[in-house]
């Protein structure tokens, strides 16, 4: 599914990502339902094309650890680090968040943070996301759309190449291409048909592969007003599972040119656990 840029994350990209300044609108439809379904998701995998750009997705996922794995798990909990840079290339901010899921039979998020002073969460049972400051629910339009997109959002980027099945989706491959660092790839193109997710018809994700081991290495998206260009720069394995750690996003523009490095993220004490309690992800009263 989409959203926008780590913006959701708190700010900057990556689809459900964010991507400074630009916002999707929250979806309450049956997409939304459709995103939850386990069995929707776990046929999925069943369902990706016979062609080019599913092999493609097939190989990563089983590079990544397998389906089959993948989906035996419950809950991920991991420390997010978001720096900021502003135009000279100097880190002008900095997020440390935890963030928990649920992933399997349904998704469920809980991010937590401080940020000047302040202590942020966001919340969200996989029907209804809140966003609270100081332990109270911020009720206006842009907190509830924060909260929706930057759950589903970091949860999306997090849980690559896993995502990539999801119901909705719609691809094509583009053939071989050479990424701004010289590195050769393999390109797939994914959009997603309207009601598939809160930023379906917003975004457009290209995703890049090394042709010898099938890892995702970097990504690109437009969401609609505005580009940004992703590259994965580590990886950790836990528990079979190999999970992205260290990545960095850089403003872009349509001929995915590197304009300026903008937002780095780095992924620790990553762990697979137990499902948390379903009360875990919603406000207390």
């Amino acid at each position: 599914m989409s959203v926008k840029r780590d913006f959701w994350l708190t700010g900057t990209i990556v689809f459900l990502i964010l991507i400074t300044g630009c916002q999707p609108k929250r979806n309450t439809g049956s997409g939304i339902e459709q995103e939850n379904s386990f069995t929707n998701y776990l046929t999925s995998y069943d369902n990706l094309p016979k062609n080019e750009a599913g092999n493609i997705i097939r190989k990563s996922i089983e590079n990544a650890g397998g389906w089959e794995n993948w989906t035996s798990k419950k809950g991920l909990r991991y420390i997010k680090t978001t720096n900021y840079l502003d135009s000279t290339g100097a880190v002008h901010r900095t997020i440390r968040q935890l963030h928990e899921y649920n992933l399997f039979p349904s998704f469920k998020a809980r991010i937590s943070w401080e940020d000047n002073g302040k202590s942020f969460m966001i919340l969200n049972n996989g029907q209804q996301a809140w966003k609270l400051e100081d332990g109270k629910v911020l009720t206006d339009e842009a907190s509830k759309n924060s909260a929706w997109n930057s759950a589903f959002g970091s949860h999306y980027v997090m849980c690559m190449p896993f995502k990539l099945p999801d119901p909705g989706s719609q691809y094509a491959f583009e053939g071989k291409t050479t990424l701004p660092n010289g590195k050769e790839v393999e390109a797939i193109k994914i959009s997603y048909s309207e009601g598939a997710g809160s930023s379906a018809k917003y975004h457009t994700w290209w995703y890049y592969f090394d042709p010898s081991t099938h890892q995702l290495v970097a990504n690109f998206l437009d969401f609609g007003n505005g580009f940004d260009y992703t590259e994965y720069t580590a990886f950790q394995e836990v528990d079979g599972i190999s999970l992205n750690q260290q990545r960095k996003s850089f403003a872009s523009d349509s001929l995915r040119q590197k304009l300026r490095l903008s937002t780095t993220y780095m992924n620790e004490e990553i762990k697979f656990t137990t499902t948390f309690p379903d009360d875990y992800f919603e406000p207390s009263l």
